[in-house]
């Protein structure tokens, strides 16, 4: 009965472990796709350490992976040196998404964007002045009118709404994808360390024994 106990643990050990390189997998590129948008927008924001949870999330991903990877390919119920890398990689990861996910939830709220409320930011930039004051970035037109020249006596051929709101979107959306993508990651590590403390409970020690000189020699 314990050695059917002990094999459904490992079993199970290993469908965890399977989950947590995937939401390794996951959390990572999230955190990598928020450093890409904020290369993208950068000079809209005003607070560069808003990175700061995607740099941990990604982090988080990477560790989370070798994790996964390492309670899944590894025979760690029989080898005390991969148990302990197991549990110390866990123990990482914990704090890790603990402190991105706290960095997540504060500029979820206080997420503030600066600039390009609409077209008329640009007037207020060296660029509009060094472009003659009468126009603004082809970018700024609107694509369903070929006719657009970005100049501004026809502000209604351009995109009425500016970068703020969209970028402030995506962003929050990301922070919002980093906390609840925790919560899940958290779970799964309770429950891995649940598993793993069963496992090294029932597992045998090795007992060494003095050997005796031969007294023939």
């Amino acid at each position: 009965m314990c050695f059917r106990r002990g094999d459904a643990y490992k079993i199970t050990l290993k469908l965890m472990c399977q989950l947590l390189w995937v939401l390794g997998l996951i959390v990572g590129l999230t955190g990598l796709n928020f450093l890409l948008k904020y290369r993208e927008y950068s000079l809209f924001i005003a607070q560069p350490y808003i990175t700061l949870p995607a740099f941990l999330a990604f982090s988080s991903g990477v560790f989370l992976f070798a994790t996964g990877c390492l309670g899944s390919w590894m025979n760690i119920r029989n080898s005390y040196c991969h148990q302990g890398l197991f549990v110390y990689l866990l123990v990482v990861v914990f704090c890790l998404e603990g402190t991105a996910s706290t960095f997540a939830y504060f500029h979820y709220i206080q997420l503030q964007c600066c600039g390009v409320r609409n077209y008329t930011d640009w007037m207020e930039t060296s660029w509009f002045s060094q472009s003659g004051g009468l126009s603004v970035p082809h970018s700024c037109c609107n694509t369903t009118f070929l006719s657009c020249n970005a100049t501004l006596d026809q502000p209604w051929l351009l995109y009425p709404e500016g970068c703020q709101v969209k970028l402030e979107t995506a962003l929050r959306l990301m922070l919002c994808f980093i906390i609840w993508g925790f919560l899940l990651v958290f779970l799964t590590e309770v429950c891995v360390l649940l598993v793993m403390s069963q496992l090294m409970k029932k597992q045998q020690f090795i007992t060494y024994q003095a050997l005796e000189r031969d007294s023939s020699h």
